[in-house]
């Protein structure tokens, strides 16, 4: 990501053109196509992560599974929800840690390594991060993003369309990776998203127009099945930079902006509209990306548990038929036994001198207990798979009250470690992508106030471009990564106290300034609530004069009491020489 953009930039608007089959159409069709083909190895495995953690997903799932593989075998039903609670505490969780809601100090921009010290800037962008946090709640980015959450911890791959309209200037939406094909270049980074659509004839003519649709579609307009569902794509893909021309000469022209557009219908193989964007405008973040492949879908939670979620649902379901044995169970009569009655109070005929019905085959509801055992154990680690120990740490204090501070830290510590490289991963796929796109749509949308002069750089052509600045996360997840500067510090005031009075040149070891402006910032604390080293500077001179006079006043005091006459003296030469 470049860290200069341009001042001016227009807006994604379509091109005009005329609604025929286009080769570029049938490009992109087969480019999904084939982007399906890879995502085939994927879709059973959703479908059963689905199954077992997400039951509202499993229908998509299964769709895609049984398209991409011929021998598709459908999971057994589910009888156990603990994965489903794992799911649920994973994705509410990473939103309350990572991104809770307005006015909750989660994110910030702030400027540019070369800008850190120009408090204009700072608080132009703390201001536009204030609008932005508003107009982000109208939007539903925060219940998009739980929705996306809930994908990663399911699918580990979910999406994000960021975007805006005449009417908003922000829209966003989430996106199940069932529904969605993406590439990624060489760096790993996001190339090209084509997203697959069923709409209804009546939705394509309102969305599209009735001269941009194509000629099946008006049919099933004039025909009155307007509820004739179509597939089409929207495809968006980086432009050849031969394609793309640089400063003014692209600017509002969404047909040279450097990622393409494109809304396509699949059966007749038709462009019904074009256009352009100046960034990516779809974000695709991955739970965890295993080295060796080609990093393109991630490994989530409920892959990390389907083994144990599998294990613990078979076992549930042979505890209930064991439990059910218990209740009602199986009857062997001799011959000549009348109707049995396991009604309380229930009277059976059974012929003189012969035996009464018994139970049969009942050994294993003995064996309850062990059952028990086995399903606790694995439920416990499909939660810890989702990582329930680090977002439900109340449920083990109320268990074991004897849990100590400390011990409840280094717990927290290691559930940070095991979650820690999916939440760096968030913040590359995720969370900067999304702020980046987030900016500048505000920004052309004229919702931020206007940059101060210091915050843009002028190359010798005399071109002048914003330097972008940079997004810092303040979220308690944030918090808790930077634990361990909390641990360091508290670990050498343990150390250091002691030795204070015996040792106080130790004091000396530390600078204490930047110590803790580097622990308040970790805590969320806003960047205005700290005096600048300017500030700080001057606020330390002043008493420091005022120091002296306290001091001067102190020895015309003394004097006044040990050598009046001196002093009296020294007055009335002052006095003289006024």
């Amino acid at each position: 990501m470049s860290d200069l953009d341009p001042l001016e930039e227009g807006a994604a608007s379509p091109a005009p053109h005329n609604p025929m089959s286009h080769p570029n159409a049938k490009r992109q069709i087969e480019e999904r196509n084939k982007a399906r083909m890879q995502q085939a190895g994927m879709a059973h495995l959703w479908e059963a992560c689905a199954k077992f953690s997400c039951p509202e997903k499993v229908e998509t799932a299964r769709n895609l599974a049984q398209v991409a593989n011929e021998n598709y075998r459908a999971e057994p039903q589910r009888v156990n929800d603990t994965a489903v609670s794992g799911l649920r505490i994973l994705s509410g969780g990473i939103k309350s840690w990572v991104c809770p809601g307005p006015s909750s100090a989660w994110f910030g921009w702030v400027p540019h390594a070369s800008l850190e010290h120009d408090t204009q800037v700072k608080d132009w962008l703390a201001d536009c991060t204030d609008r932005a946090d508003k107009l982000m709640e109208a939007a539903g980015f925060y219940t998009e993003s739980h929705l996306v959450f809930q994908d990663l911890g399911v699918f580990g791959t979910a999406g994000l369309f960021i975007d805006s309209t005449g009417e908003a200037p922000l829209t966003i939406q989430a996106l199940s990776p069932t529904q969605f094909t993406f590439a990624i270049d060489f760096d790993r980074k996001l190339s090209a998203v084509r997203v697959t659509y069923h709409l209804s004839a009546d939705a394509m003519l309102e969305k599209f127009g009735k001269d941009n649709v194509p000629d099946t579609v008006r049919a099933d307009i004039a025909a009155q099945k307007g509820e004739t569902m179509h597939e089409f794509i929207h495809a968006v893909y980086r432009r050849p930079n031969a394609e793309v021309l640089e400063n003014e000469a692209y600017l509002g022209n969404p047909m040279r902006m450097p990622w393409a557009s494109c809304w396509i219908h699949v059966q007749r193989e038709i462009i019904m509209e074009e256009g352009g964007y100046e960034e990516m405008p779809f974000v695709v973040p991955r739970w965890r990306i295993v080295t060796g492949t080609n990093g393109l879908y991630g490994v989530a939670p409920a892959m990390d548990a389907l083994a144990s979620a599998r294990g613990v649902n078979l076992m549930d379901m042979l505890l209930a038929t064991t439990a059910e044995l218990a209740i009602n169970p199986r009857i062997k009569a001799p011959p000549g036994t009348g109707a049995v009655d396991l009604s309380p109070g229930g009277m059976t005929e059974v012929d003189a001198g012969m035996e009464g019905p018994t139970e049969w085959l009942s050994d294993g509801v003995r064996n309850f207990q062990v059952g028990e055992h086995f399903v606790t154990r694995k439920e416990a680690q499909v939660l810890r798979a989702f990582h329930a120990d680090l977002f439900e740490q109340l449920a083990p204090i109320a268990q074991k009250r004897e849990m100590t501070n400390g011990l409840v830290d280094a717990l927290q510590r290691e559930s940070i470690a095991r979650i820690s490289p999916a939440m760096g991963q968030l913040a590359t796929d995720y969370v900067g992508p999304a702020m980046h796109r987030i900016f500048m749509i505000l920004r052309r949308k004229g919702v931020f106030a206007e940059p101060p002069e210091s915050a843009f750089y002028t190359d010798q052509a005399g071109a002048r471009y914003l330097i972008f600045p940079r997004v810092v996360q303040t979220s308690r997840m944030a918090q808790a990564l930077n634990s361990r500067k909390v641990f360091a510090y508290r670990s050498a005031m343990e150390r250091l106290l002691p030795l204070a009075e015996l040792k106080p040149d130790l004091m000396d070891l530390y600078n204490w300034e930047v110590m803790h402006r580097d622990l308040d910032r970790g805590d969320g604390m806003p960047i205005g609530w700290h005096l600048t080293d300017e500030e700080v500077a001057q606020l330390r001179e002043a008493r420091a004069e005022q120091q002296q006079q306290m001091q001067q006043q102190q020895l015309i005091s003394e004097m006044a009491v040990k050598q009046p006459e001196a002093l009296a003296q020294a007055a009335q030469a002052m006095g003289s020489a006024a």
